[in-house]
């Protein structure tokens, strides 16, 4: 029970704040269930594209965007198992 402040410092101090939603995510998940959820990721994008009419004007934009909105995915997903 003590370990675990400790190990959230741990993992704040070396890692960069933006990757420490990351970090704690890794800790909580597999590396099978980060690939579940791109896949996952993937097929939601596809109908969120679909429902909402969205195009992108180039490959850099719509994998910017995939990225992005895979990100949230996670950080919504993590929020609804707190």
């Amino acid at each position: 029970l003590l370990a675990t402040p400790l190990l959230i410092a741990a993992v704040e101090i070396s890692q960069p704040s933006g990757d420490l939603d990351d970090a704690l995510i890794r800790q909580v998940v597999s590396d099978d269930t980060i690939i579940l959820l791109d896949a996952e990721a993937h097929g939601h994008f596809s109908k969120f594209k679909l429902q909402f009419g969205k195009s992108y004007a180039s490959e850099e934009e719509h994998d910017y965007r995939f990225g992005v909105f895979r990100e949230n995915l996670r950080r919504a997903k993590l929020h609804q198992k707190l």
